[in-house]
């Protein structure tokens, strides 16, 4: 389409990503960006669960040494 058949003031002096909202460019740089978060995300979820399991093994190891103790006390 050439330019004089486009009417004037409907676009202006608009870039063509304005012209033409589906810009495959940006919409794979927004694909690739929404693709980081998320490994992010995953990458926080797995370190939170290491996290609470390392947080769960301290107090087995807490109270698995409290209940020796405790039987030792009442054995002698």
């Amino acid at each position: 389409m050439a330019i004089e058949e486009l009417p004037i003031g409907k676009l202006g002096n608009q870039c063509p990503s304005c012209i033409n909202p589906g810009n495959p460019i940006e919409e794979e740089e927004e694909e690739e960006e929404e693709e980081e978060e998320e490994e992010k995300k995953k990458k926080r979820r797995e370190e939170e669960e290491e996290e609470g399991k390392k947080r769960k093994e301290g107090r087995s190891n807490r109270q698995g040494g409290l209940e020796s103790l405790g039987s030792a006390g009442t054995s002698v």
